[in-house]
């Protein structure tokens, strides 16, 4: 994501490019400014105050994330929802770095995701691709994921399911996990 040229900053945000100004050292050596936003021949091709990976994605209020970094065998994924702060209501969580996720448009549509990739079937298939321990996005172009429909039973289903785990903060029961077993299964067919 390219920052506003200087001279908008100037216009509209003059304090925070004065805040930026005096972190513009530190900022100019950050090796995503180095790598993206600037030419090899060393043209600025966004201003030093740019961030790389971050665009509209970013704030979506509902997100299914995992880390970075962690076992095949027992990959996870996450639903992270809007959290609501004294000051400012309801805000988007802004994932770390080290973790990898998906905007979602609904938290119903988070938690089918998030059923999706925990099911057993999933992570066989990450377990079989993943050569070490990280553990990047593109898996779900590869599992072939169909997208979220709310009129498909089976997509409510595994949402409900899924939905119900996370609220509670807990471990899908024997149960359940055979149920979104289930699920999956006749979904990829």
């Amino acid at each position: 994501m390219r920052g506003y040229p200087e001279s908008t900053m100037y216009r509209s945000y003059h304090l925070a490019l004065d805040y930026f100004r005096s972190y513009k050292a530190q900022l100019e050596t950050r090796s995503s400014y180095r790598r993206y936003h600037l030419a090899r021949s060393g043209v600025e091709l966004g201003p030093y105050y740019s961030l790389w990976n971050v665009g509209p994605y970013t704030f979506a209020r509902h997100k299914v994330a995992w880390r970075e970094v962690q076992n095949p065998e027992k990959f996870f994924a996450s639903y992270i929802g809007p959290k609501t702060d004294v000051l400012l209501g309801e805000v988007p969580v802004i994932p770390d770095h080290k973790l990898y996720f998906v905007p979602c448009t609904s938290a119903e549509e988070a938690y089918y995701l998030c059923g999706f990739l925990n099911s057993p079937a999933v992570r066989a298939f990450v377990t079989g691709y993943a050569v070490d321990t990280q553990i990047a996005t593109h898996i779900t172009e590869y599992i072939g994921i169909p997208s979220y429909n709310p009129t498909n039973a089976l997509h409510l289903a595994l949402s409900q399911i899924t939905s119900a785990i996370s609220l509670n903060h807990r471990e899908a029961t024997a149960e359940e996990r055979v149920n979104i077993e289930k699920i999956v299964e006749q979904l990829f067919s």
